[in-house]
């Protein structure tokens, strides 16, 4: 994810859950979809979107169970979105402009 204040990676630990029943599990054929919902405020470090702007988000899926204890061969691996969403927030906590990092530098010396 890419805001104002740069790259950062939001992490929905602890998910360390395996499938616990078939029902958990979600079969899709060729060119199937899922939509999955989160709340990036959730699984974000803390004052994550405290300036306002937009933010880059890239979705990511990482399946690290086959199930085959439930009798299926899962996908096993990383999946990420090709385009980001963006997200525009309106007001926060910290100013619309981050502090100026600038700094005078001479070449040659």
């Amino acid at each position: 994810m890419s805001g104002p204040d740069g790259v950062f990676q939001c992490d929905p630990e602890p998910d360390k859950r395996s499938p616990a029943d078939p029902s958990a599990v979600q079969t899709l054929g060729y060119g199937g979809k899922l939509s999955a919902v989160s709340r990036l405020i959730e699984m974000c470090p803390a004052k994550a979107f405290a300036r306002p702007g937009l933010y880059l988000v890239h979705a990511r899926f990482d399946a690290a169970d086959p199930a085959t204890d439930l009798g299926f061969h899962a996908f096993m691996g990383r999946l990420v979105s090709r385009k980001p969403a963006l997200v525009r927030v309106r007001q926060g906590e910290l100013p619309f402009t981050p502090p100026s990092g600038a700094m005078r530098v001479r070449v040659g010396e």
